[in-house]
């Protein structure tokens, strides 16, 4: 589905908004379904850490460390 993919790509969050509010109606329409949690997980860090940045797909704040630098 081409929202997905495109809410994957992204981490402007508005645009994710979007993108995931045509894969919900598209997935109430086609499979019905209930979703009972949804695990949110705030990340905490120093302010002094430079270079953390968002990915589209929120799976871990470690995709870049690399580039990490204090």
């Amino acid at each position: 589905m081409a929202a997905m993919n495109d809410a994957l790509q992204s981490v402007d969050m508005r645009r994710r908004i979007a993108d995931y509010h045509v894969v919900q109606q598209r997935i109430a329409r086609e499979v019905p379904t209930i979703v009972l949690w949804f695990r949110h997980e705030p990340q905490v860090y120093n302010s002094d850490l430079k270079h953390l940045s968002a990915t589209p797909v929120l799976t871990t704040p470690f995709w870049n460390t690399w580039q990490y630098a204090l």
